[in-house]
């Protein structure tokens, strides 16, 4: 069976997180999305790397600019 590739982008109070995933086609997208409640980007992919270099970039962008769900907080350190 042929796979989707996406990456989910989750946006959680003003913080994201980017990841890669896979759907198999002939699947209902609608249960698949319900998942990710607190998605606000789901991009298509021809191919898991592109997939997962496009979650990567994200991340890091998240990282540059502070809006990164996983980073701590200077109240954290």
């Amino acid at each position: 069976m042929k796979m989707i590739f996406i990456v989910v982008n989750i946006n959680e109070n003003g913080k994201h997180y980017a990841f890669a995933d896979t759907i198999k086609t002939g699947n209902n997208l609608l249960p698949m999305f319900r998942r990710y409640e607190n998605a606000d980007i789901v991009h298509l992919c021809e191919t898991r790397k592109s997939a997962d270099e496009i979650a990567a970039f994200w991340n890091e962008c998240y990282k540059n600019n502070g809006t990164y769900y996983f980073s701590r907080t200077e109240k954290e350190a």
